[in-house]
């Protein structure tokens, strides 16, 4: 495993390698480059999301975007 570029973690300011295989597959589908470290990457996923139940109460309603009589039911 060849280091490809050193990064700074902009979560806890250390300092990580970007690998060569991990580079190349962020570039091959279409990704960005990590901007953490792979410690505060894991914290970030093991820590629950606040915002969940309220998301899954929205995903009941219908969106807003298109035309209006489609969502409203009447032309307005």
């Amino acid at each position: 495993m060849s280091t490809v570029r050193e990064e700074q973690c902009i979560q806890c300011g250390a300092t990580f390698q970007v690998s060569l295989e991990e580079f190349i597959y962020k570039l091959d589908h279409g990704m960005k480059l990590p901007k953490r470290c792979k410690d505060c990457r894991r914290k970030n996923r093991e820590t629950p999301d606040p915002y969940l139940g309220i998301r899954q109460v929205m995903r009941q309603y219908p969106s807003t975007k298109g035309p209006r009589h489609h969502v409203h039911g009447g032309v307005l």
